[in-house]
């Protein structure tokens, strides 16, 4: 990764929305727009919806400092998320429960795993990748 990508990224990170980013500085190009899904473990009622709302996932998960992962809530509020290390680690905690994830329909077609559904959320905006250059 350049420099100026590391920092389009870096900016982007600190934002609690994460988009848009700083545009200050750069020349940009929006390369694909494609809906978010929520991974959710198969066996979680919601699950079985055609279309999930951020209000139902609140009741049982609770926002993490990134936006598009939450955790479970319990009784004594919300534990430490463990540490993501790829993919395949967010959706092993995906598959046990311990979170739900907000993906780009993308990531949802290419790691289709039976443990988990995947469901759109009518108040997500969708995701975007840009491509940006120093001016």
């Amino acid at each position: 990764m350049g420099r100026t990508a590391r920092a389009v990224a870096t900016r982007t990170r600190r934002r609690r929305n994460y988009e848009p980013f700083d545009q200050e500085g750069l020349a940009f190009e929006l390369l694909i727009e494609e809906p978010r899904l929520v991974a959710l473990p198969t066996a979680h009622p919601l699950a079985g919806r055609d279309l999930v709302s951020l209000s139902q996932l609140e009741e049982e998960f609770a926002p993490t400092p990134g936006p598009y992962v939450w955790q479970v809530r319990s009784p004594d509020g919300v534990g430490t998320l463990p540490r993501v290390r790829d993919i395949s680690h967010l959706l092993q905690l995906v598959e046990l429960g311990e979170i739900v994830a907000m993906l780009p329909a993308s990531v949802a077609v290419r790691f289709l795993r039976d443990p988990i559904r995947y469901r759109p959320v009518a108040e997500l905006a969708p995701a975007r990748l840009f491509v940006a250059w120093p001016t």
